[in-house]
Order: structure tokens, then sequence, then C-alpha cells
């Protein structure tokens, strides 16, 4: 049985500016560049709320958007597990509590945040949750890698191409 992932998983998405490799970002984007990246999140997404300037949220704040940090592989926070946009921990980035309602048999397909085949670092700042990373909608086509508690990878070996997820 599919559980819909949107429902359980608190998800925190960040636009970052990061020069590759460095895992810190070069320059904040403007206020400008910032309402126009909201107007465009909340028409593509129904159901989300704007709740700070750079912020959108749904589910009653389970999932979360956030367009601008400056932080790089740090703005993934203790016991979450986190993808990046870019190589060297650059762009958008994901990133999902590793509590027990997400790593229990959930799968977390990204086509429902705007980042399937988008996926190009990762880190795993959980101290025990394993994350296995697929290539298909629903954990299918194959697992493409495999994240480790306390691990990170700034560039994938298969960059672009994670559809789903799931935690344990």
């Amino acid at each position: 049985m599919k559980i819909k992932s949107a429902a359980l998983a608190t998800a925190v998405v960040v636009g970052l500016g990061l020069p590759v490799g460095t895992g810190v970002a070069d320059a904040a984007p403007t206020a400008a560049s910032l309402r126009t990246q909201m107007a465009q999140v909340l028409a593509e997404h129904p159901g989300g709320v704007q709740t700070g300037a750079d912020t959108v949220s749904w589910q009653n704040g389970a999932v979360t958007l956030k367009l601008a940090s400056l932080r790089g592989v740090a703005d993934c926070g203790y016991n979450q597990f986190c993808l990046w946009e870019h190589s060297g921990f650059g762009g958008r980035m994901l990133a999902w509590n590793a509590i027990p309602a997400i790593c229990s048999g959930l799968i977390i397909n990204l086509t429902d945040y705007g980042f399937n085949d988008q996926a190009s670092a990762w880190a795993d700042n959980s101290p025990s949750r394993f994350v296995d990373v697929w290539n298909d909608y629903g954990a299918g086509g194959g697992r493409i890698w495999r994240m480790l508690p306390g691990a990170s990878s700034s560039n994938v070996q298969s960059n672009d191409a994670a559809s789903s997820l799931d935690c344990y």
C-alpha cells in the first residue's frame, strides 16, 4: 500500500547559490528573486502557504520549502537526511527529519517536492538511519545509492537520476 509522503514527511527545501565543492554560498538571493521564486512555487504547488519571506509550508508545516540559505551542507541539521540539486551541496536542498513516521516503510517520491531527477549531492546527519535512493517512482527501477548515517557525498555517481527514497 502506497502512503503519500507529504502527510508524514517533515521536509525542507532550501535554495542555495554555492560554488562547487565549498559548501558555502557566495551570495544571498535578492528580495526580487525570492518574490519571483515564491510566486512560482505557490502557482505550481497548490495548497502551499507562505510562512516567511523565503518559506512555504504544506500539511500544517509537515513539509517546508525554504528558498534561501547560505550555509551549504551545514543546513542539513542533526537527525536529518538531505538532497541537493547541484554537486558541491549547491542549489535547492530537500531535507527530512529522520523520525519513525518517515523511517518505517514510507516511500518518499521526489516528484511530490519538484525534485525528481535533480539530486546531485546528499548528507545523512542522522545517528542511525540508512536511506536508499531509487531510480524510479515508488522505490522502483533499482537502488542507485545508499545514504549512510553520518556520511555525505558532494557529487553522486548517478547524478540527476533519483526519483524516490526510503529511510530505515
